[in-house]
This record gives structure tokens, C-alpha cells and sequence, in this order.
């Protein structure tokens, strides 16, 4: 594709001090810097959810997506996704500990799952 192209690792223009300081945050862009994410995530994600006919992804929204993502990881014994999304009270024994309503409708993080 001509979005993509071969460009040299940006940890060796970093030294470790800095990288030990940086959040999690800048760590990801070094994985992934946001011309990559820009120019080629968002925009095959975005062909993707035009079957949904639902609106374009944003860069913000995508790294609340992503970011949902990772929370969810961090949990285990949630066997059903659909629990982050319940109107059901939060029970320290079953279904997830946490909602994500405020940040992501179910709706859309499953359009952005596909």
C-alpha cells in the first residue's frame, strides 16, 4: 500500500531515561505513531464501518476504543464482553467490576470490533 512505508524504529532516537519517564500513553506512539494510526488504522477502520453506516472514527475516539480495550485485558473472569456494558448493578462476584457506558456505547465498540 502507499500508506505504508519502512521508517526506522524511534526508540533509538530516545535515550532510556526518557523512555522511563514517558506515560503509557507515549509508549504506545512509539509502537505506533500517530501518522501510522492517522494514515492507515483510522482509515481502513473507517471503510470497515461503512457497512454500519454509522460515523467516521476520530483519532480521539479510537484511542478510547483502544484504551477500553487494554482496561478490559487488565480483568480476568469476564467471560461475557457484553458485562462492561450492563445495566445491571456492579457485584464484586459476577459480570465485570466496571461499566464503560460514559465512554463507548456497546453498539459502536462492536461496529469497531468488525
Amino acid at each position: 500500500q502507499d500508506n505504508c512505508r519502512n521508517v526506522n524504529g524511534q526508540f533509538s532516537r530516545m535515550s532510556w531515561e526518557i523512555i522511563a519517564e514517558a506515560n503509557e500513553l507515549d509508549i504506545f506512539k512509539l509502537c505506533f505513531p500517530v501518522n501510522f494510526l492517522r494514515d492507515v488504522i483510522i482509515p481502513q477502520t473507517n471503510e470497515n464501518l461503512e457497512s454500519t453506516k454509522t460515523q467516521q472514527l476520530t483519532m480521539s475516539e479510537f484511542f478510547v476504543f483502544l484504551g477500553c480495550i487494554f482496561f478490559m485485558a487488565c480483568f480476568e473472569g469476564v467471560s461475557n464482553r457484553r458485562d462492561w456494558w450492563s445495566s445491571s448493578p456492579i457485584d464484586k462476584f459476577k459480570g465485570a467490576p466496571f461499566r464503560l457506558n460514559e465512554y463507548i456505547t456497546l453498539r459502536r465498540f462492536e461496529d469497531m470490533m468488525q
